[in-house]
């Protein structure tokens, strides 16, 4: 399956002048170039696709009448690996025909016999499948994900689709349901692709930049058998330990590698410096060493205002007519200040992260 996947991703898929590339290392320079080519072009009906399995961002040319046209639209298929039907497993195993019965064995896995015991092994359930199923941990997710969108790419080029509403509708004609928002051309903050969004650098330049989102939806909620750290730590020294790990594990330590920005800073005041010199020591060799070489920007900082980091929870809060301003920003620099182990932290951004990115909760 490694070596498929190696294969989609030097290969782009064409059809007629349409384009969709696999995107195999979720790296700096690849989500640089994904962001980078949503451009316009001057087709009748062009598509730039990029997929990592079930998540794709589309970039959409058309002209109509003497007018060009340009719409982007992030894609993602619902409960994808749920939805397959055994022709898309057909699909994969035909596409591999020489390959000496491989793909028809790993295929097989999906439609096997599920056993569960009861307790103590007395007791045994045999389940069996009426169909193929994606099943967790399968070697063939991202293959057949991939292949998915494939199909998806190949409906919208043929229906050619000029707002969301028409692209779901092409979609579903090849058996995939899917959430798509607006057409978020003119605003790259809302462009989203593997939990990224390209964000604009004090230097005016836009690079890929983790949402907000994973980092509050992973932060501080691990109940306290799940802390990670030696045994000999208590459970508050475990807490910012794991904090320390998240924050520099997501965004560097915004000197030697990462994102360099004032509330980021002030995380990082509030959970690293006070943290033991060992520990910090102990994340900094095995988060940032790690991070500096998969990120491919160090020894260079993305540097970022705030305005510009928490931009795209802004424009999405004044389009849906709920604005944020600066004091909420205050608010939360205050609420991060006295953040400790056992307290919860609620505040009107995070709350707006979180609904955008997850739709969780409420505003």
């Amino acid at each position: 399956m490694e070596s498929i996947k190696l294969f989609m991703s030097e290969h782009p898929y064409w059809f007629g002048s349409s384009r969709c590339t696999f995107v195999k290392s979720v790296s700096h320079a690849a989500l640089t170039e994904v962001f980078n080519d949503m451009v316009p072009t001057f087709g009748d009906y062009d598509v730039i696709a990029y997929l990592f399995s079930d998540d794709s961002i589309f970039s959409i040319s058309y002209k109509d009448g003497t007018r060009h046209y340009h719409r982007v639209f992030c894609v993602d298929i619902s409960k994808c690996d749920m939805s397959h039907t055994r022709h898309l497993f057909y699909l994969l195993r035909d596409m591999f025909e020489g390959d000496h019965g491989l793909m028809q064995i790993l295929i097989d896995q999906c439609i096997g016999k599920v056993n569960l015991f009861g307790r103590n092994m007395s007791r045994k359930i045999i389940l069996e499948l009426l169909d193929y199923v994606l099943l967790s941990g399968s070697t063939l997710t991202t293959a057949i994900n991939n292949l998915a969108n494939y199909l998806i790419f190949i409906a919208i080029c043929v229906r050619q689709p000029k707002d969301g509403s028409a692209l779901m509708q092409a979609v579903e004609e090849c058996g995939y349901v899917v959430t798509t928002g607006p057409d978020v051309s003119e605003e790259p903050t809302q462009w989203q692709f593997l939990k990224h969004s390209p964000v604009m650098m004090t230097n005016g330049e836009y690079a890929p930049m983790i949402n907000l989102g994973p980092f509050f939806r992973g932060f501080g909620i691990c109940k306290s058998g799940d802390f990670i750290g030696p045994k000999t730590m208590s459970v508050f020294d475990r807490a910012l330990y794991q904090q320390g790990q998240i924050l520099m594990g997501m965004f560097g330590d915004g000197i030697t590698c990462g994102v360099k920005n004032p509330f980021l800073d002030h995380m990082r005041q509030r959970f690293l410096i006070g943290m033991p010199a060992k520990f910090a020591k102990r994340i900094k060799q095995s988060v940032l060493g790690d991070l500096a070489y998969k990120c491919e920007v160090s020894p260079a900082v993305m540097v970022v205002s705030d305005e510009m980091l928490f931009e795209r929870y802004f424009v999405n809060a004044r389009l849906e007519g709920d604005p944020l301003c600066h004091g909420d920003i205050g608010d939360l620099y205050r609420e991060i200040t006295n953040l400790t182990y056992g307290r919860n932290l609620r505040n009107r951004v995070v709350a707006r992260i979180l609904l955008l990115d997850y739709g969780l909760g409420e505003a």
